[in-house]
Parts: structure tokens; sequence; C-alpha cells
């Protein structure tokens, strides 16, 4: 895949990026989730050249121990190249680096569950209720 992939974080919902952000989350659920933005909330963007290429809309600001990954998309034409993993990173480093302990992800399918788990996240025994939401530590994040 040739130019990089830029990545970049957003935190104003009149940043040009929310509206493509938002068609390409609706692009790829069903029903699509909403784009949130403000004190609590960050959206993080992996463009290939000039194009939107992936989104993770992640809430860091509600909790002071836990970043919640609310939803994360890759454009259908880019999956399986390594964007999904790249952008998550991407945000995990940024999270890591603001000081969040604990990040939390529920994946929405089994190949999602194996990206995240590849990546770190694994299931917290305690939490029965949730069980299907998965954790990570970021002390134990190795940053890229």
């Amino acid at each position: 895949m040739s130019p990089e992939l830029r990545f970049e974080t957003i935190t104003e919902a009149s940043h040009a990026i929310v509206g493509p952000a938002g068609a390409l989350f609706n692009k790829v659920f069903s029903p699509p989730p909403d784009i949130f933005l403000g004190d609590d909330y960050k959206l993080y963007v992996a463009t290939h050249g000039l194009q939107l290429v992936g989104a993770a809309n992640v809430c860091d600001g509600l909790f002071d121990d836990l970043a919640y990954i609310h939803k994360i998309a890759v454009d259908p034409a880019y999956r399986n190249q390594g964007v999904g993993s790249a952008l998550l990173r991407y945000t995990l480093d940024d999270l890591c680096i603001a000081g969040k302990p604990k990040a939390a992800i529920c994946p929405s399918n089994d190949d999602n569950k194996r990206l995240y788990e590849r990546l770190g996240f694994v299931q917290d025994p305690s939490l029965a209720n949730v069980s299907e939401w998965l954790f990570k530590d970021l002390s134990q994040h190795d940053k890229a």
C-alpha cells in the first residue's frame, strides 16, 4: 500500500473529516452508530493519500481508569491490509501517552475479536456480566 497511512486525532466536531468518518461508519455498521466528540471523546482517523480508510471513536474522559473504544471501522476496500491493526495501535499509543491505564472494547464479530486479542486485549474473568468485553492493560502496551 503506497503512499503510507497517516493518522490524526480529532477532538472538534467542526473538523472537515467528521463527515467522511460518519459516512464510513454508515458503510460499515448497520444501524450506523453516532460519532461522539467533545471533552470526553476523540475520533482517530487513518488516511491513505486523500482517502479516509479507517476511523475509531473513543471515550477517554468519562472514567479516570478506563478508555472505551466505542467503534472502529475500516473501509471494506482496505480490509486485510493492516489498516485496522495500525489504527488501533495508534489509538492505544495515544491513550497510553494520555495516561489511561486500561482500554476496553466490545468485539462485533469473531474476526474483530481475534484482531483485538492479537493486540493484547483479554477477557476479565472478574467481570462475568460483561463477558463479551475485552480489556487491555496499557501499562503493558508497547508503543510503536
